[in-house]
């Protein structure tokens, strides 16, 4: 899935106003992408939706959806098996959050699993 995939998928949930709801459409869309195989659509999803997330200001919706995306990670991938993408995916990721947000809880999370 190409970037331009998904700004067709989620043109309609694109404006500020919409920002809550792309935010539970995207949630949902990570749940289901992280029980496939293809965990580049995985990755691909999530910093789509974090960009997006970011340029509308909304920096705890974008920490949410980190934590929440590790979490699905965790549940549905090896990261053992994986050990650099994961890395490399998660500390991308992590970059693009707004600094203002509470990092904490991610971090926490992350030095845990790995």
């Amino acid at each position: 899935m190409t970037s331009n995939d998904l700004e067709k998928k989620y043109e309609h949930l694109l404006s500020p106003n919409d920002a809550y709801t792309f935010f539970l459409r995207v949630q949902n869309d990570i749940r289901k992408s992280s029980k496939n195989p293809n965990i580049e659509e995985f990755f691909k999803t999530i910093k789509y939706a974090i960009s997006h997330l970011s340029k509308l200001n909304e920096g705890e919706s974008c920490i949410s959806l980190l934590n929440f995306s590790l979490t699905q990670y965790i549940k549905n991938y090896k990261a053992k098996e994986n050990i650099e993408l994961f890395l490399q995916n998660f500390m991308e990721l992590f970059e693009m959050i707004p600094e203002q947000c509470d990092k904490a809880t991610f971090k926490r999370d992350f030095l845990k699993y790995y």
